[in-house]
């Protein structure tokens, strides 16, 4: 198990570092981390506590980025394989649409992930960016079969 969440880390941290780069440079890229800002807003709203601010709300967003995407993506495992490789995929590409599509129905901004074709593409090339990576860690890292 252990194995399988080192796994999902390299998945989450590949994802977030691609994205936080994506975002320096390319002007229409996503805004994951608005999404998780605007998340933990709404959260404290219903528990009637004032939301961090500024950097703090940012860090947390961030944190809570790799913590949620850490679990999602240890579900690759930790075996050696090319079906570890489709899981890696297959997580990529579910979490990448459910980023790119579900903003609205949540009642979070539909422009961090939606403003544009391209940047709804680039929401689900990082996603399966991070599959991929974890299913390379459990390549390299993982049990043989």
């Amino acid at each position: 198990m252990l194995r399988s969440v080192f796994n999902g880390l390299i998945g989450a941290i590949t994802l977030t570092a691609a994205h936080q780069l994506l975002r320096k440079r390319v002007s229409d890229a996503p805004e994951m981390d608005r999404l998780g800002e605007q998340a933990i807003e709404k959260i404290y709203a219903v528990l009637g506590k004032e939301a961090p601010k500024g950097k703090a709300l940012h860090y947390l967003a961030l944190a809570g980025d790799i913590g949620l995407n850490t679990f999602y993506y240890s579900q690759v495992g930790s075996k050696r394989g090319i079906l570890t490789l489709g899981k890696g995929l297959s997580l990529g590409v579910g979490a990448g649409l459910g980023a790119a599509t579900l903003p609205p129905f949540l009642g979070l901004n539909k422009d961090a992930s939606q403003k544009t074709p391209r940047q709804s593409a680039l929401t689900i090339g990082l996603y399966i960016l991070g599959g991929l990576a974890a299913a390379a860690a459990a390549q390299s890292f993982g049990k043989k079969k």
